[in-house]
């Protein structure tokens, strides 16, 4: 009877001892990330998450693998939940890094269908890499990408504008090009015989398309690649 007792508590510490273990999802999905499996890393983090709610470490991990699956609003909500101090200046700058990196892969998705989406989305990423900056002032990575960023944000508003400037130069030039309906003869002179109208199949000029200004579509360098920290 009691080697049967011990037996069974030996049984049910093998079988608790994953649930004892805090970081056990966290090392098997760490363990998936570096086999580029970032799905099923990304199960393994929200797994682990069910159970350690306000990791911070799993936050961080899984908004990495799911940038690496192009997934970049979840990415960067799952960003945003780590949270960051003055007494955590690594990870803050970490964090604000890899989340200015997400929100500049979200406004590059929207630039062609939303440009003024594309426009906020990137003025999001320059306070990302701000804070990054702000914490490590001498990170090369961020002042490079704050820059890129910046120009992409001037080259786009002025692409806008070129294009307004354009539609309404077309406007103006329909008008133009309306036929005057009355013609009013000079009083006191006989009236001088007009030559025929133009046949309504001649062709009329039309303003020709401006190419608009080449855009950059270079992404940039992302040298601090989304990494999962350890345990």
């Amino acid at each position: 009877m009691r080697r049967w007792v011990a037996c069974g508590a030996v049984a049910l510490v093998a079988t608790g001892a994953g649930w004892l273990d805090r970081w056990h999802q966290a090392r098997t999905g760490n363990r998936l990330y570096d086999q580029g499996k970032y799905e099923d890393a990304a199960q393994a983090y929200n797994q682990g998450l069910v159970e350690d709610p306000d990791s911070p470490v799993l936050h961080f991990n899984l908004g990495a693998a799911q940038y690496k699956q192009s997934q970049y609003e979840p990415a960067l909500k799952a960003l945003q939940q780590v949270p960051t101090s003055d007494d955590t200046p690594e990870r803050t700058a970490r964090v604000a890094y890899n989340a200015g990196n997400a929100a500049y892969k979200l406004g590059t998705m929207s630039e062609g269908s939303q440009p003024q989406k594309a426009l906020e989305q990137w003025a999001q990423a320059l306070v990302f890499y701000r804070r990054a900056l702000g914490v490590r002032p001498d990170d090369a990575d961020a002042k490079f990408n704050y820059e890129f960023v910046t120009k992409r944000i001037d080259d786009l508003q002025k692409k806008l504008e070129e294009q307004k400037q354009q539609e309404q130069e077309q406007e103006q030039q329909k008008d133009q090009q309306q036929p005057d309906k009355q013609q009013q003869d000079p009083q006191g002179q006989e009236k001088q015989a007009q030559p025929p109208p133009a046949d309504q199949g001649e062709q009329k000029g039309e303003p020709k398309d401006q190419p608009d200004p080449a855009a950059q579509d270079q992404p940039p360098p992302e040298p601090q690649q989304p990494k999962p920290q350890e345990a």
